[in-house]
C-alpha cells in the first residue's frame, strides 16, 4: 500500500467504508484485507491520499473499465499500529 508521506511506514490501516459507487463485491474484499503502508506516493497533493491494490489488472484499460478499479471519495479508515 502506498500513501502520502503524511502516513508513516508501517502504519495499519483498515477500511471502514468505501464510500459511494464502489462495486459491494470489490468493497468486501478491500474491507477485508491487511494494510499496511509500505511506500510513499511522490505526486500525492491529497495529504488522505492512500493506494490500496488488490488483484491483478485482468484486461486492457483496467482502470477505466473494471469495477476492481475505482477512486473512493468519502471513505472512511481506521489507523492503528
Amino acid at each position: 500500500m502506498a500513501a502520502s508521506v503524511t502516513f508513516a511506514a508501517g502504519t495499519g490501516v483498515r477500511v471502514l467504508s468505501c464510500g459511494s459507487d464502489v462495486d459491494a463485491t470489490v468493497c468486501a474484499r478491500v474491507k477485508a484485507a491487511a494494510w499496511i503502508v509500505e511506500d510513499h506516493c511522490a505526486a500525492c497533493s491529497d495529504p488522505r491520499h492512500l493506494d490500496l491494490y488488490v488483484g491483478e489488472e485482468d484486461r486492457p484499460d483496467f482502470e477505466d473499465t473494471s469495477p476492481s478499479y475505482f477512486d473512493a471519495h468519502g471513505a472512511v479508515v481506521a489507523l492503528h499500529g
